[in-house]
């Protein structure tokens, strides 16, 4: 699982009208149109930010379905089609911070740890990005900081200046002796980023927990702080110099007969992410969404 691999484009996707446990997106497209990839498919201008369709294809249901929460959600039903992908992502030049904001959101760029938007965050002094994979069995940290070190420097810095911090720290497991050299090496020339070795015990990569881990190994005194992720950094990099918008994720997949660190489109079916992987290694107990230790049980592969 050192590696991504790029999983194939799914028969259809299924995405919820909510992007996190709050408001509810207006769909903009209705059953039988025809989409293309990123087209903005969903969208509520208090806060949430716009939903994006994951693969080009046409519009078949609106209807409640399974979420991963354990609950149903009212869902777009997306079949592909069988033309060549069309995009039109385009990048702004030059963005201010202002414009960072914008783009972060418009892209559809949820934060972690329920933060919601980074738009609607107060100015910071202080970003961290988590890439410790201190949860058992997942290895996304690892590998995009191995194959996509430079997208997340990029990422950092965009997302810096979008707060106005003035300072960024990026926390590795102490284990992960490569990837620290890499980054350190990386980070030679960014005056404003440190690299945080960290012994990585379970919990300790959350919120408070690793903001005084970052507190006590720099001795530095942090402000006002966001904490984010280095797939987030690889996010915001697509969206502020690719022009690309939050339509695909990485998923580390255990339990199966070929676990990897596989690229998917978002909404894809978690039963055709399991067949990929060669399907269920033994009889499944359980199937877990967001590791074993504060993962969600599921009730359905759909």
């Amino acid at each position: 699982m050192d590696i991504i691999t790029k999983m194939e484009t799914p028969e259809k996707v299924i995405i919820p009208l909510e992007q996190y446990l709050g408001l509810e997106c207006k769909p903009l497209v209705k059953i039988g149109d025809t989409v293309k990839v990123g087209q903005k498919i969903g969208e509520n201008k208090k806060i949430v930010s716009p939903i994006h369709s994951s693969i080009q294809g046409e519009v078949t249901d609106i209807q409640k379905h399974p979420h991963p929460y354990g609950r149903e959600v009212k869902s777009l039903i997306i079949k592909r089609d069988n033309k060549a992908e069309k995009t039109n992502f385009k990048p702004v030049k030059n963005p201010s911070a202002k414009d960072l904001k914008d783009i972060i959101r418009q892209a559809g760029i949820i934060e972690s740890y329920s933060l919601g938007p980074p738009k609607h965050i107060k100015e910071v002094n202080t970003v961290i990005l988590n890439g410790t994979d201190f949860h058992p069995h997942i290895s996304v940290d690892k590998v995009l900081l191995t194959e996509k070190p430079q997208e997340i420097l990029e990422g950092m810095n965009a997302l810096m200046k979008a707060g106005g911090a003035e300072k960024g720290f990026i926390c590795i497991n102490a284990d992960d002796k490569e990837v620290l050299q890499s980054m350190n090496n990386r980070v030679k020339e960014e005056p404003n980023i440190d690299i945080v070795p960290l012994k990585m015990v379970y919990a300790r990569g959350m919120g408070k927990l690793l903001m005084h881990a970052v507190t006590k190994k720099s001795r530095k005194k942090l402000g006002d702080t966001l904490i984010s992720t280095v797939s987030k950094a690889k996010g915001i990099h697509d969206a502020v110099f690719n022009g690309r918008p939050n339509i695909e994720t990485i998923v580390s997949v255990t339990g199966v007969k070929h676990p990897q660190n596989l690229l998917v489109r978002i909404g894809t079916p978690f039963k055709d992410v399991i067949d990929h992987c060669g399907g269920y290694h033994g009889t499944p107990v359980r199937i877990i969404m967001n590791s074993p230790m504060t993962g969600l049980s599921q009730y359905t592969e759909e």
